[in-house]
């Protein structure tokens, strides 16, 4: 990865065109930093298409030896991306090396929280080191201040250990296995978050699934059809019963103001009366308010927590506050599963000869 020195120097040349320049990903932002800069195409070996809004789209083999090339991969596989062009021998920067420098005139990313998170972060340094004091293994402890440092400095090399590895999300502790009876996937998106739970623990007894997209709701339902003792709930999670404006985005749905559909939201409390030993959490920002909605299960039952830690700047610091304030008999792990700014989990994990 680029130096500061050379992070500058790169980003003078691309501005001032001293060579032909690059976007390596066809990717919404690669798209936006296409028309911002107007360059002279877009680097993509994986798509059929030729051209997109002018752009001609090109694969790495044709690029010139002299071009600047910015890496548009920042959600899931920044490394990898960096990685390609690298052995590739171009001149790169990656996409948050670029952003740095340019924000002011490109869109603020999704889950990109880097201004605030400094700000929380200086104004609330003793809690996060609090935090840190009580993770449970090395393995948290590193990972905690890898997405720290990233997310203060915004440079890669923080994050260049990770591999993406979405199927061990929610389950790669080796004691999962001792909470998978009653399975709780709050934000479910297309199901496979409780087809993978059900694959490796196949003797479970129930799963209830909340997802509040009205169409992934249903196509949920169509395919736990003849699974036993799933449960579907066509709703989002949060502290109470109430309706809310959602913005229907894919993976990344979410409450919005200017959403175009209203969905129905619930507390878990208010809905599960029976036993609950597992809750995975991943509902693009209110993870606080569903813990809230939880709190009676969390106090009586102490079962197992995955909760996704990145959508909010504070999330790191106060949804274990959060959580320990209901019961403080958890070990707190942390675990990141991709190269990018997305999914980071904490664990929440009864602590053992816990009443």
């Amino acid at each position: 990865m680029l130096t500061d020195e050379q992070t500058a120097d790169f980003c003078h040349a691309f501005i001032e065109k001293a060579s032909p320049r690059y976007i390596f990903g066809l990717t919404s932002y690669g798209i936006e930093m296409a028309k911002v800069f107007n360059v002279e195409g877009i680097i993509d070996n994986k798509t059929t298409q030729t051209q997109i809004d002018g752009f001609p789209i090109i694969s790495l083999s044709q690029v010139p030896s002299d071009a600047l090339i910015v890496s548009s991969i920042m959600d899931g596989r920044p490394v990898s991306a960096w990685r390609t062009l690298s052995a590739a021998g171009h001149k790169q920067i990656d996409y948050f090396s670029f952003y740095r420098y340019f924000s002011h005139l490109l869109s603020k990313p999704t889950w990109y929280h880097q201004p605030e998170f400094v700000r929380d972060y200086a104004e609330n340094r003793e809690a996060y080191e609090r935090i840190r004091a009580l993770l449970a293994d090395d393995i948290s402890k590193r990972t905690f201040d890898d997405i720290i440092n990233f997310r203060l400095t915004n440079k890669l090399q923080f994050l260049a250990q990770y591999n993406i590895c979405l199927n061990d999300q929610y389950f790669d502790l080796p004691f999962i296995g001792e909470y998978a009876e009653h399975f709780i996937d709050c934000g479910s998106f297309d199901g496979a978050t409780s087809v993978e739970f059900m694959r490796r623990f196949p003797s479970y007894n129930t799963v209830c699934i909340f997802e509040p997209e009205p169409r992934q709701a249903q196509s949920i339902q169509q395919a736990m059809q003849g699974r036993e003792n799933v449960y579907v709930y066509p709703c989002g999670v949060s502290h109470s019963q109430q309706k809310l404006s959602f913005s229907s985005s894919g993976s990344t749905s979410h409450a919005s103001e200017d959403g175009g559909i209203d969905v129905e939201m619930v507390a878990l409390d208010d809905v599960l009366k029976g036993r609950v030993t597992f809750i995975k959490m991943d509902i693009e920002g209110f993870e606080s308010q569903a813990l809230e909605g939880a709190k009676r299960i969390i106090r009586q039952q102490h079962p197992l927590l995955a909760v996704c830690c990145y959508h909010k700047p504070d999330d790191f610091r106060t949804l274990p506050e959060q959580v320990l304030g209901y019961r403080e008999d958890y070990d707190i792990y942390l675990r990141h599963y991709t190269e990018g700014l997305l999914e980071t989990v904490y664990y929440f994990v009864p602590r053992k000869g816990a009443q």
